[in-house]
């Protein structure tokens, strides 16, 4: 019986350890949003596949808000406090959404830049982060 299980054993280990090796950028980039949805608790959700945008190579990740707290205000060019309001909430979206793990996958696959682009359910653009190598 450990003359069958050891090998098992091994071949489910390089088998996890060539799987992870052999994600692409898309799959990994799907790992990553859904952490980030994890470490956000659930305030944004539905990442989109990374679309390509430049032969740089750039991408654009778009994301649903879920919370109406994280939705920036309309009037943030007339209004300071809106204005104010509307540069914390992209900040925290930059800091949350452009970590060292996003730069470690960009460096992977040679990207130069990853844009997560926040949009409410009706469609409208609320924060913009670009993460550049």
């Amino acid at each position: 019986m450990k003359k069958i299980l050891a090998p098992l054993i091994l071949l489910t280990i390089a088998t996890s350890a060539c799987s992870t090796q052999n994600m692409n950028f898309a799959e990994e980039m799907n790992r990553y949003s859904y952490d980030l949805i994890d470490r956000a608790n659930k305030s944004i959700s539905t990442p989109s596949t990374p679309k390509k945008t430049t032969d740089m190579p750039s991408y654009v990740i778009r994301y649903v808000i879920e919370k109406d707290e994280i939705k920036t205000r309309k009037d943030g060019s007339t209004n300071k406090v809106s204005f104010m309001f509307n540069t914390v909430v992209t900040k925290m979206w930059s800091d949350l959404f452009c970590t060292n793990e996003l730069k470690s996958i960009m460096a992977k696959y040679d990207v130069f830049m990853v844009s997560g682009q926040l949009f409410g359910k009706d469609g409208a653009r609320h924060s913009v982060s670009m993460c550049i190598k």
